[in-house]
């Protein structure tokens, strides 16, 4: 999943969808987005990512003002159990492995 169309079209219609991120002008949503954008993408790339604390302040404010809670969500997240999966192949030797 790109976040780019999702910035497009918010930029493109800023005049609809400027009354949901009130007092953000159209700068600074692209700002904030831009800055989520780039540390989704850094995640997905397994790059290092720094600034996590700014680039959680702009992910916060923005879905804020969509009403959700990235607080709320994140615990949500954290308290779920990950399904047990159940696996057929064991590791041997010529898989590639490594210690933690």
């Amino acid at each position: 999943m790109s976040f780019g169309p999702q910035r497009q079209l918010v930029e493109e219609h800023w005049a609809v969808f400027s009354p949901k991120f009130h007092p953000l002008s159209a700068a600074d949503f692209t700002a904030k987005f831009e800055k989520v954008r780039e540390a989704r993408n850094a995640v997905y790339h397994h790059r290092s990512l720094s600034g996590m604390s700014d680039v959680v302040t702009a992910a916060e404010e923005l879905l804020d003002k969509l009403n959700f809670c990235l607080k709320f969500v994140h615990g949500k997240v954290a308290d779920c159990e990950p399904t047990k999966l159940a696996f057929s192949v064991e590791a041997e030797k010529r898989h590639r492995t490594w210690v933690v």
